[in-house]
């Protein structure tokens, strides 16, 4: 089948395939992702068919329209049974997806390439920095991902044979965060956890290093929050560029296509779960920020069934299919004083986040900032899940455990920086204590 169908024929190359993954029970395919169909309504179909193969049940037209119909899709029952219908008695034929993915792949392009073109007539930026941010799109376009079954199969001779040194799932540290992997990071309101986040966002999205941790090349990022508006995260986003000391248009241009920040609202549940997909997909995300995690969860979230609900039945599904690394970020409960908690295990620090321990059970890595000071603004940030593999470092590169951080020091700079030498000697200080009269 030739590339240059028309949108009508591409519809019918939708709607056959799909009509014949639902009549026949067929798998669906490994090239294909929701976000590559054209018609909104196959994009739920596909969406359906997905989750109910992760669930290991077998694809028919009831399964299918009760998964939808759970879902709150606009997608009625009559349609299904109509896709049915128009793929009739023809034989399933391999070519309906290729051509389905190729004119995906096309629209992609048509839309990168219109990108650059805007950044281009506007005459801000050099032509050696849009051909690096067209280079870095481009590459973007990577092979479909793979959804992961219900049940994987891990034969022994894969296991001896695996390089983890050149796992290509792996995209920070020594596979401190892969593919489908989850990243909890933890703090007190009202320290700066989004300004923290959008520092992180931003220095991985360019292949640059957040206080050691350094994704290995230039990422897709999306940004998902609900509690700052555009003035919030204007600020705190001129200010983090301008920390960088080697910052260059070829960074800006990158963050330009690479970084998507939104804000999102009133969505609780399997409903945010359904947007994580539609916007992570819709962007290629290699990363995807959530702030907070509790605007979006569904529940009590000090109730194990309902957070095991929340992350296991409804995000989980989400990151076996795109491949995306989940960061979110994550409020503790009332504060309380520093030494409280001074005989804490890194561990123990794990369970900081407020809410039921099946949060800090299902993210694969957990980050904790908080206060080391009960008066000096200095924080200390640790790993406290696979804390070795992450690379964290001190200020002179040295690999540590956990490292001393500070509000900016000058003026009305939103930005997080290594503490100095002077603000930890003030953590060995002891107070005088009041003589009582």
């Amino acid at each position: 089948m030739k590339s240059t169908c028309s949108q009508f024929e591409v519809l019918d190359f939708e709607r056959f395939y799909l009509g014949a993954l639902i009549r026949d029970s067929i798998q669906p395919s490994k090239l294909l992702k929701p976000s590559d169909f054209l018609e909104p309504k196959h994009v739920d179909v596909y969406s359906a068919i997905l989750a109910i193969n992760l669930e290991g049940i077998a694809c028919d037209e009831i399964v299918i329209s009760n998964k939808l119909r759970l879902e709150d899709s606009k997608v009625a029952q009559h349609y299904i049974n109509e896709l049915v219908t128009d793929v009739g008695f023809a034989t399933y034929n391999s070519v309906w997806e290729k051509v389905i993915h190729e004119k995906s792949e096309l629209r992609r392009i048509e839309r990168i390439t219109k990108n650059i073109a805007d950044i281009a007539s506007k005459g801000e930026v050099s032509p050696d920095a849009i051909k690096a941010s067209l280079r870095h799109s481009l590459e973007g376009l990577s092979s479909p991902l793979e959804v992961s079954p219900g049940v994987e199969d891990m034969p022994l001779g894969r296991l001896m044979n695996f390089k983890r040194e050149t796992d290509p799932d792996c995209l920070i540290g020594r596979r401190w965060l892969c593919r489908k992997f989850s990243l909890l990071v933890v703090g007190q309101s009202g320290i700066g956890k989004s300004s923290l986040m959008l520092q992180m966002a931003i220095s991985w999205t360019l292949g640059k290093s957040f206080f050691g941790i350094k994704s290995k090349e230039p990422k897709r990022t999306l940004i998902i929050q609900a509690e700052n508006d555009l003035g919030d995260i204007a600020e705190a986003y001129q200010d983090v560029c301008a920390g960088f000391m080697d910052w260059t248009l070829e960074d800006q241009a990158i963050l330009d296509n690479n970084l998507k920040i939104i804000r999102v609202v009133g969505k609780t549940g399997i409903h945010f779960a359904k947007t994580l997909k539609e916007e992570a997909e819709k962007h290629q995300a290699d990363f995807v920020f959530v702030d907070p995690l509790l605007s979006y969860a569904s529940g009590n979230v000090s109730s194990t069934e309902d957070m095991s609900l929340f992350l296991r039945e409804q995000i989980a599904p989400v990151l076996a299919e795109t491949g995306i690394v989940l960061v979110a970020m994550h409020h503790t409960g009332k504060p309380g004083n520093p030494d409280d908690k001074a005989n804490q295990t890194v561990t123990d620090r794990s369970y900081d986040g407020i809410g039921s321990s099946e949060i800090t059970n299902f993210f694969r890595s957990i980050a904790v900032i908080s206060r080391a000071h009960a008066e000096q603004p200095i924080f200390r940030l640790r790993i406290t899940k696979r804390l070795k593999r992450a690379g964290l470092s001190d200020s002179s590169g040295e690999m540590v455990d956990d490292v001393y951080l500070s509000h900016s020091r000058v003026s009305r700079e939103i930005k997080w920086v290594y503490a100095s030498p002077e603000q930890i000697k003030t953590l060995s200080e002891k107070k005088p204590k009041k003589k009582g009269y």
